[in-house]
């Protein structure tokens, strides 16, 4: 299910441990879950997979850096996997 957390875009599939997929440059979750999904057996995890800022269907931000994405990554961890 594709959902929304302040213009990041996500989706969770399964239950249990959590485990938060980043993708590379130029590509988004959907490449992710291509790859990961049909290859590993996930029982007992719940894989997030995530759109950087400004890539696939999360909201480009002005001042895109370093900095700013990965305080979008720690705010997104820290209220959504807990």
């Amino acid at each position: 299910m594709k959902m929304e957390f302040q213009g990041l875009t996500y989706e969770v599939m399964g239950e249990g441990i959590p485990i938060v997929f980043l993708h590379g440059l130029y590509l988004d979750r959907e490449n992710t879950m291509f790859f990961f999904e049909p290859q590993v057996r996930f029982n007992g995890f719940k894989r997030i997979y995530i759109d950087l800022p400004g890539m696939g269907s999360s909201i480009v931000t002005p001042s895109a850096s370093a900095n700013s994405i990965f305080d979008s990554l720690k705010n997104f961890i820290v209220s959504i996997v807990g």
